[in-house]
Formats: structure tokens, sequence, C-alpha cells
């Protein structure tokens, strides 16, 4: 429970300070993955949107969020800065590409997945 507590605080952290620096963040994913690092860490708030292609989860909202639902074809509307990656890891490089060639604004994508190459920096530190 602890260790629980002190990620959720480092990742809070580490979201406001991407909100400041970038605006916007959006989540790529809206499975068991992004719906449980959305929900035990309590960082809905940081999330604009979450970006998933499967047409039975568009315009629906994340579970046990009022986060809406979005296809990657909406994201030059909004141009986000930042995408959290809540994929397998064999799909996140295919992910990044889709998106950039898509010309979705996006500058900055970070794995939530700590055994990422793309792992968000709290993943890294040797207290989480």
């Amino acid at each position: 429970l602890h260790k629980i507590s002190v990620l959720k605080q480092k990742i809070q952290f580490e979201l406001m300070h991407f909100q400041k620096q970038y605006g916007d963040i959006v989540i790529f994913g809206a499975g068991h993955r992004s719906i449980m690092f959305v929900n035990l860490l309590g960082i809905s708030s940081y999330i604009r949107f979450v970006i998933d292609d499967d047409t039975n989860k568009l315009n629906l909202l994340l579970p046990g969020t009022d986060i809406k639902i979005i296809n990657s074809t909406l994201l030059s509307q909004y141009k986000p800065k930042v995408c959290l990656l809540a994929v397998g890891l064999h799909i996140e490089e295919k992910i990044v590409q889709k998106l950039n060639q898509i010309n979705s604004g996006i500058e900055h994508f970070f794995s939530i997945s700590p055994d990422s190459q793309n792992a968000l920096a709290i993943f890294s530190s040797s207290d989480t």
C-alpha cells in the first residue's frame, strides 16, 4: 500500500509538470492497462481524453472516469503534446509511427509500462 501511495504521488507530480510544460495529456489505449493506471493512481484530472480506434469504444467514457474515448483521426483537431501509451510493448512503436503519420501533434510519447524503452521517468528511479 505504501508503494502505491508513493507511486501515486510521483506520477501525479510528473503529470502536473507535463501539463504545465506541454498542455494536454492523452492516453492511447482504452483497455485494462489504462483503466487500472488512471483509476488506481487517481490521475483522471490530468488526462484530456483516451484514444482508441476500436469502434465499439468510441464516444464512451473510460470506466471509472469521465474521460471520453475518441478516434485517433480527431487528434489533428486537438494537437495534444504528450501521449501515454497503454498498449502492449510489442505495438508501442507501431502506434507512435501511426500517430506521427496522421499529424497528431504529439511530440512526447511515454509508456505506462516500466519495461518499455519509452517508460515514464518515475519507473527508472530505484525507490519506486
